[in-house]
């Protein structure tokens, strides 16, 4: 799941960690300050590249993606102005499961 994120505002604020999740994490700093937070929570990962919409995120994270051994079924975007449980998510994918999607 890719958290998109201002490089300046708490990283997580909006996330509500309420149980533990079972997919990967990606917080996206869209400013390009490259300054990864101090307090990262466990199976996240952090990048940063100055972009200007949500287009430019999906590009940019195409390569990062390419460059991993891991693979992912699905790709989310939780743009910074969206609050969202994790069990919200977890659902969400469960349901993509179920259905095959």
């Amino acid at each position: 799941m890719l958290v998109s994120w201002d490089g300046c505002e708490p990283p997580l604020h909006h996330i509500q960690l309420d149980v533990p999740a079972t997919f990967q994490w990606l917080l996206f700093d869209y400013s390009g300050v490259g300054r990864r937070p101090d307090a990262m929570p466990d199976r996240w990962h952090w990048f940063s590249r100055k972009t200007h919409c949500k287009g430019e995120i999906l590009s940019a994270l195409v390569p990062w993606l390419r460059d991993r051994p891991e693979h992912y079924g699905y790709i989310g975007l939780i743009d910074d102005d969206v609050t969202l449980g994790v069990k919200q998510i977890e659902a969400a994918l469960a349901l993509a499961q179920q259905l095959g999607s």
